[in-house]
């Protein structure tokens, strides 16, 4: 039996969409937590088959959950309740990973999406993982104050420094600035966990808005694949 995790602190609305689910497919498992903690550790057992979380959730929020997503499960559908959303950036993503629902949203609908996710088979090609940009997209939507540590096996690890949601400084061993944070952004498939919170002291290096230090990475990634 395959299983949903829902990690909703909102109890009452998680307990709404695990009966939705549940009326659309009675075959499946639907496990409810109401904290990031927890999430992690349910993902962490590696039991899961599609993940339901939303962004701001005592003991770390959803950002921490996708993290150890992408870590221990990379190919499980994601699907993120929050106000976050760029279509260009949709548009990169593998099929059916990750999903968005601005709240209010239909309960309905995202259960039907969640149920088409868990029966719908991906080819041999299919590319695992959410990516980076997209993880440093969703962290700036929410406007965390944040380290987030990147790592590829073909690059030397770095680091990118966000403050209220807005990235000002990136650092690798060789280089800082814009370009480390648009090279870490291009990589195909990096791993990347976050901690939040900076270094005292940090000073800013990077004053290009986000967005569109994001197409350029869109750019350098779409070169890299050709």
């Amino acid at each position: 039996m395959q299983t949903i995790l829902i990690a909703e602190d909102d109890r009452v609305l998680c307990k709404r969409i695990k009966k939705a689910i549940l009326r659309i497919n009675s075959a499946v498992a639907v496990q409810e937590v109401h904290d990031a903690e927890a999430a992690i550790e349910v993902i962490a057992a590696k039991t899961v088959a599609l993940v339901i979380t939303d962004i701001r959730m005592p003991k770390g929020g959803g950002l921490m959950v996708i993290a150890y997503l992408n870590a221990f499960l990379p190919e499980v559908p994601c699907f993120v309740i929050t106000a976050y959303g760029t279509s260009r950036l949709k548009g990169k993503l593998p099929e059916d990973l990750l999903h968005y629902y601005d709240k209010p949203f239909d309960i309905e609908t995202l259960a039907m999406a969640a149920s088409a996710a868990l029966s719908r088979k991906r080819g041999g090609g299919y590319c695992k993982g959410i990516h980076l940009q997209n993880f440093v997209n969703m962290a700036a939507a929410d406007g965390v104050t944040a380290t987030i540590t990147v790592r590829h096996p073909e690059h030397n690890p770095c680091k990118l420094f966000l403050i209220d949601g807005a990235l000002i400084h990136a650092v690798s061993q060789n280089d800082q600035g814009e370009s480390v944070a648009i090279s870490a952004m291009s990589w195909d498939m990096p791993e990347y966990s976050i901690q939040f919170g900076v270094p005292d002291g940090l000073k800013r290096t990077i004053k290009t808005p986000l967005k569109s230090l994001l197409r350029i990475a869109c750019d350098c990634f779409d070169m890299q694949k050709r």
